[in-house]
């Protein structure tokens, strides 16, 4: 059985291709189990999702993907997934606050608005193998549980998947965390 944690969809402009409908309906027809819609800063494919996911019975998991300003890093990568009301809460005022601050069409959160915010979400943390993953991993593991945190490792059927694969693990090990798979 296979869970897709990280999907986009066409609400994710520039990025996603497919509605969220055809989304859960492929997943379903590829036997998941699960599929989760990540739109950036967005819950907005999740309505559509949720009533194609109802019709087939596919599980539906929701969340969102996050550029987080980190001080004087580049900023980390990551997935925020809500599997209950509390983390939903958590997860759309982190949305509402980081769309505030912007123009419309645009974004911007930093690390302390996830300290603030964040305690129910479950996170899959999507490195971006430069030097600032040994920090972001330090930020992450001080505020996260063990249970809440994995590393999100994505393959892309490109010459580097080996190192990125042994990048992803060695990180996993730096700071023992689970390892899951994404297709990105």
């Amino acid at each position: 059985m296979f869970a897709e944690l990280h999907c986009t969809s066409a609400f994710t402009f520039l990025t996603g291709a497919s509605q969220p409908e055809e989304l859960v309906l492929q997943a379903h027809e590829l036997g998941y189990q699960a599929l989760a819609i990540t739109d950036e800063c967005s819950f907005a494919g999740i309505v559509r999702a949720h009533q194609a996911a109802r019709e087939c019975g596919l599980q539906l998991v929701i969340g969102s993907r996050f550029r987080i300003d980190c001080a004087e890093l580049p900023p980390l990568q990551l997935i925020l997934l809500a599997p209950d009301k509390t983390a939903y809460s958590e997860v759309s005022a982190l949305i509402t606050r980081g769309r505030r601050r912007s123009e419309k069409g645009r974004y911007q959160l930093h690390w302390q608005d996830v300290e603030k915010q964040i305690r129910h979400a479950l996170a899959l943390w999507l490195p971006t193998f430069t030097d600032a993953d040994t920090a972001h991993g330090e930020l992450l593991c001080r505020h996260f549980s063990d249970h809440n945190l994995w590393l999100a490792c994505s393959l892309l059927q490109e010459d580097n998947d080996s190192a990125r694969y042994q990048a992803c693990y060695q990180l996993a090990e730096q700071f023992a965390l689970p390892m899951v798979a994404s297709n990105d």
